[in-house]
């Protein structure tokens, strides 16, 4: 069978934008594992950290950073939780149907080691001209 080679930093046409969630506490995080967010403006942004808060998961309140929402740019991203030494993410596909004005961003989230820690990882990403376009994130599990 033969094994398609994925360059390790291939451009997908987003920006990583985890640092928009850095402050989102663990047990917070963790509680909403492999629910998908899309977030298409900054009212949806602030809600967003309205509903993070008033879950009282963390101890504080939420850092709310701002983001420019400009050429349709459109958030989406999740947390997996696992345990290990370490977590990631490999993209496995994207899938894009221009028909149905989809995207489907395929991830395998693979744990590493044997170390007792939970881990909880962050995949957020920032999209273009993404107005109108329903977003979809498909997590595999792999260890």
């Amino acid at each position: 069978s033969a094994v398609d080679v994925i360059p390790s930093t291939p451009d997908w046409g987003w920006e990583d934008v985890s640092y928009l969630m850095e402050d989102v506490c663990f047990e917070a995080a963790a509680n909403a594992t492999e629910q998908v967010f899309v977030i298409r403006n900054a009212s949806a942004l602030d809600q967003f950290y309205t509903q993070i808060d008033s879950s009282q998961l963390c101890e504080e309140a939420v850092t709310r950073k701002s983001f420019a929402f400009s050429d349709g740019t459109v958030i989406a991203g999740l947390w997996s939780t696992g345990t290990g030494c370490q977590s990631q993410y490999v993209v496995q596909n994207v899938l894009r149907d221009d028909t149905k004005h989809q995207v489907t961003i395929q991830l395998q989230f693979v744990t590493e080691g044997e170390c007792p820690y939970e881990l909880v990882q962050p995949f957020w990403v920032a999209m273009q001209n993404m107005a109108g376009t329903d977003i979809q994130i498909e997590v595999q599990r792999s260890s």
